[in-house]
């Protein structure tokens, strides 16, 4: 899967007339050995087996492209993981953000949970598997999966976001996004700064539509709406009239669009 993203990747961008420099260096050869030494190192974690896939065929990769912008040429995308010896323990400092991209997120507990940095972005933060820990045993122990670790963007304001589930879907988004230079920030509230959004638009529209689909109903805040109101006596006067609900328009947050465009948001087989 992963050498067939790449190629694809590669093919796809060569064959565009602005872009140049197409750059895809794999980081070395793969081995199981690479593999069994990072985890004896870092006990009791294991390297998930999806990313266990990649790392048996080569150790880690960067693809870097560019565009030609009248007479400059200017890096658009990079894409990266890490070689795995280079892949190290970070500590969590910051505040962990509920999840714009899951309805059903459960806040992390910090003390109990291990970050591995995977990549850093100087625009936007640094991508780390996070080992997290979201309960506690009757002993009051964190209860910690050593081998599903989450992906996460920790930004420049150490502020944590959550970016995926498993490995191969923040590869599929990396691939989606085309690496373009600040992708990972259409998983803040803020989202995508102006200048990514830009080269969004010429190189990947289809996705941008999407972050952008989701970045509005992320930032539509949900509104509390009180039950009816009748009969309600303020000063020895009886109220005539029932105030409805339906009576007024309602901005608010429609969970159900949560639950369904989650399919397309994190698990993106349809959209490679």
């Amino acid at each position: 899967m992963f050498n067939d993203a790449m190629l694809n990747v590669v093919t796809y961008l060569e064959s565009l007339d602005d872009v140049s420099n197409v750059d895809l260096k794999l980081l070395g050869e793969g081995s199981v050995i690479d593999i069994n030494t990072w985890e004896r190192k870092n006990l009791p974690y294991k390297i998930p087996n999806d990313m266990k896939g990649m790392y048996t065929l080569f150790n880690g990769f960067e693809l870097k492209w560019k565009a030609i912008v009248g007479s400059q040429t200017l890096e658009i995308g990079h894409l990266c993981v890490n070689k795995m010896d280079k892949i190290t323990r970070i500590p969590l400092d910051g505040q962990f953000m509920p999840s714009t991209t899951s309805s059903n997120y459960e806040s992390v507990d910090t003390e109990g949970s291990t970050g591995f940095l995977l990549d850093s972005h100087p625009m936007c933060g640094q991508i780390v598997l996070v080992y997290c820990s979201r309960s506690r045993d009757t002993a009051g122990q964190p209860q910690v999966q050593f081998d599903h670790p989450e992906v996460w963007l920790q930004d420049n304001s150490l502020r944590w976001h959550f970016i995926a589930s498993t490995f191969t879907q923040f590869c599929r988004l990396m691939v989606v996004h085309l690496g373009i230079v600040g992708w990972p920030l259409a998983f803040t509230p803020e989202g995508l700064s102006p200048v990514t959004t830009q080269w969004m638009n010429i190189y990947c529209k289809e996705r941008l539509i999407l972050d952008l689909h989701w970045q509005k109903k992320v930032q539509s805040p949900p509104v509390i709406v009180s039950p009816p109101i009748t009969g309600v006596n303020i000063r020895g006067h009886t109220a005539k009239h029932t105030v409805s609900p339906s009576s007024t328009p309602v901005r608010k947050l429609n969970t159900e669009f949560l639950k369904a465009d989650s399919a397309s948001k994190m698990d993106i087989d349809g959209i490679q």
